[in-house]
């Protein structure tokens, strides 16, 4: 069973966690999402094929116009674990192809599962904590990335010692405390530009003191500018204006 299409939001939106009977593979042609998983986070930008494999419980959240091509599809024979695949435009024409012509979405599909089982993955993902205390400090700064209070208030909202914090931090999502806000960041000022904020205010509103600052993460999580960002080969980002 196939089910190509194409959609459009053109404001901001946020859509809890849900499930589909189906596995679902989509490519954005326009704006930004986070996706949120179970205990994970994706930031999904042009050219970049997301996969969610069946009843995986899934949100996301769109800080301004979003637009794109899906496919569903039954694939038991695909990954158990959503991914998100670096940008490849081959993606995107096997997408196209399967809207302009549904005739041939079950001759393609096997050249998209192929893919997703093999091409290499998106590394711009953020683990969520487990910890219920964790979670609460994560997802506060989730909601407002600029807000500047420092690790030992952090710890107080967490009511744990800041060493602990640290200390679970890094166990549970693999980054230190530090380099996990720099990156959820970082993934937040993506949103902002992808849906046409300059880069200077996605830096201030995504919490950092500058552009100096924003471009020396944005290259330590990436590996290039936020200029080079929005250069990069694939579909061009969008130039709407934030709402």
């Amino acid at each position: 069973m196939f089910k190509a299409y194409r959609f459009r939001r053109e404001r901001p939106h946020h859509a809890p966690l849900d499930v589909h009977e189906e596995g679902q593979a989509f490519v954005l042609t326009e704006g930004a999402i986070r996706f949120d998983f179970a205990g994970r986070s994706f930031v999904l930008t042009p050219g970049r094929l997301c996969w969610i494999p069946r009843d995986m419980p899934h949100g996301f959240t769109a800080q301004g116009p979003v637009a794109g091509i899906s496919v569903k599809v039954l694939a038991p024979d695909l990954p158990v674990r959503p991914c998100v695949l670096a940008p490849d435009p081959f993606h995107l024409s096997l997408l196209e192809r399967m809207v302009t012509r549904p005739d041939t979405a079950a001759l393609l599909w096997p050249v998209m599962a192929d893919a997703i089982r093999n091409d290499p993955a998106d590394e711009l993902s953020l683990s969520s904590p487990r910890d219920p205390r964790l979670v609460r400090v994560a997802e506060a700064m989730m909601r407002h990335p600029a807000d500047g209070r420092d690790l030992s208030a952090w710890a107080e909202v967490a009511n744990v010692s800041p060493r602990s914090l640290i200390r679970r931090f890094m166990a549970e999502t693999g980054l230190s405390f530090t380099a996990w806000r720099r990156r959820m960041r970082v993934i937040h000022a993506i949103g902002l530009m992808e849906a046409g904020l300059p880069a200077t205010a996605a830096a201030l509103d995504s919490g950092f003191a500058g552009s100096s600052a924003f471009s020396a993460a944005f290259r330590l999580e990436t590996g290039v500018s936020p200029t080079a960002w929005l250069r990069r080969p694939g579909p061009a980002p969008n130039t709407v204006r934030r709402p």
